[in-house]
């Protein structure tokens, strides 16, 4: 949505395979919510992909860690 919005995209005609990051981060399962907070902030990201056993389970943004008080 912000790059959309940013680009003066119009979000009513275009597909999200057109402006979706195509090479994301990710974190798996069972590490600690600190090592997702600087995976974002080493990499200037707001959200990542979670992964368990090579499958996508879920994604966890800044604002889940902010909400869960742990940042």
């Amino acid at each position: 949505m912000r790059r959309c919005i940013n680009n003066k995209i119009n979000i009513q005609t275009t597909k999200i395979k057109d402006v979706m990051t195509k090479s994301f981060k990710t974190i798996n399962r069972s590490a600690l919510a600190v090592d997702a907070a600087k995976i974002m902030e080493k990499n200037k990201i707001f959200t990542l992909v979670v992964m368990e056993k090579g499958k996508y389970t879920g994604i966890i943004s800044m604002h889940d860690l902010i909400d869960a008080r742990i940042l």
